[in-house]
């Protein structure tokens, strides 16, 4: 759900369901790990367009 979330520009909705996904009591360290280095990646890319949006 977070990556049709990013591809539509939500960003704020990626990045939660990124956090929930994070923070479910049974997601193995295996699957952490690309959901962590998205989810970072997700909030690298939001603030950029902010940024973006700040600067015109």
């Amino acid at each position: 759900m977070a990556e049709k979330f990013a591809l539509d520009g939500a960003w704020p909705s990626a990045i939660c369901q990124l956090k929930e996904a994070r923070d479910t009591k049974n997601v193995s360290f295996y699957d952490l790990s690309p959901i962590s280095a998205r989810l970072r990646d997700f909030e690298t890319r939001y603030k950029e367009e902010r940024e973006q949006e700040k600067n015109g």
